[in-house]
């Protein structure tokens, strides 16, 4: 419940309060062996856990301040991979406990190897949620030669 004088409303006109960076991520198809150049499509599900409205980039012009899923691969080391970044927007604005599914287009490294993927949610040119303590999803895939 929210105070008086307290709104659960957010616009993309700016960025989230901090509190606004809760969520609740979870992978319904988790791959173990991806191939170089392979597309996964991840099947997410997405909760908002803050007390404010996420806005979705849906009918909103630019790319400022809008929420979407994103991930990032690292190796073994913990060092980030120089890898393009595929975003998923959310297909409405999320309120505060709203859950949402989503299918999310994952490229692996062009280099075969170890890796962990890293799904989590971002605000655009603002942050990623893990920032903010809000926890990503995390695992180890092997990526094959093609």
């Amino acid at each position: 419940m929210l105070g008086p004088g307290c709104s659960n409303k957010t616009s993309s006109d700016r960025p989230l309060p901090p509190e606004g960076f809760q969520a609740q991520l979870r992978l319904k198809n988790q791959p173990v062996t991806l191939k170089t150049y392979q597309v996964f499509k991840a099947e997410m599900v997405i909760k908002n856990n803050s007390p404010v409205i996420w806005p979705s980039q849906q009918g909103r012009e630019g790319v400022r301040n809008w929420i979407c899923l994103a991930y990032r691969w690292y190796d073994l080391s913990g060092k980030l991979v120089d890898t393009p970044i595929e975003r998923t927007s959310l297909p409405h604005d999320l309120g505060p406990q709203q859950q949402v599914e989503v299918v999310a287009k994952v490229v692996p490294p062009e280099k075969p190897g170890d890796y962990f993927l890293e799904i989590d949610m971002a605000q655009e040119e603002v942050d990623w949620f893990k920032r903010d303590k809000s926890p990503a999803c995390i695992f180890k895939v092997k990526v094959e030669e093609k």
